[in-house]
């Protein structure tokens, strides 16, 4: 269940410790990617960016396929969340997507890391990194995301169907952990 997962103690401690506060949900998403296009979608996050969502935030991945180098892997350079760690030409371009080959002669290919891993797997990451998702070679890619922030105070949130504050589980959930759920 997904309220379930976005509940689990081990994300909501990891959460608490990482951003100093009890956390609060911002959103929610899932990710399906298929071999269909061979190509790199920016609209699908196929291309490295990196987030500024809120003040201060970390998201979940959970994939729900395996994954492997064929099957689009996360892919992330490492130390690229820190400050002034980005290259100032790419910087002043805005928030734009960077395509590989720029990325590949700014950042030694060492610090260009893949995330492959069975049906479970979970990655837990500041994305105000370079990263991305690699488009499927072969087959599909499945994966669930929620973001845990320390404020609402920030980017963009889409609302979620209404239909959410009449259900059930919501209500329980959403008692247990009035703060997680504060933007609903």
């Amino acid at each position: 269940c997904v309220l379930e997962t976005i509940t689990e103690s081990k994300f909501l401690n990891i959460a608490k410790n990482y951003l100093g506060c009890e956390p609060v949900l911002t959103s929610v998403n899932m990710w399906w990617s298929t071999d269909y296009l061979k190509k790199a979608d920016s609209e699908a996050a196929q291309m490295f960016h990196f987030d500024l969502d809120r003040i201060k935030w970390l998201k979940f991945f959970i994939y729900l396929t395996d994954v492997d180098e064929d099957k689009g892997p996360h892919v992330y350079i490492e130390k690229t969340h820190k400050s002034f760690s980005k290259p100032y030409k790419f910087m002043l371009r805005g928030y734009k997507r960077i395509n590989d080959e720029e990325i590949y002669a700014s950042f030694d290919e060492s610090r260009i890391k893949k995330i492959i891993g069975k049906n479970g797997t979970v990655i837990v990451g500041n994305t105000s990194c370079y990263h991305k998702g690699l488009p499927p070679k072969d087959g599909n890619r499945l994966i669930f995301e929620f973001e845990l922030s320390n404020s609402m105070f920030g980017g963009p949130s889409s609302d979620i169907y209404s239909e959410i504050y009449n259900n059930k589980n919501f209500q329980y959930y959403k008692k247990l952990h009035p703060n997680l759920f504060l933007k609903y």
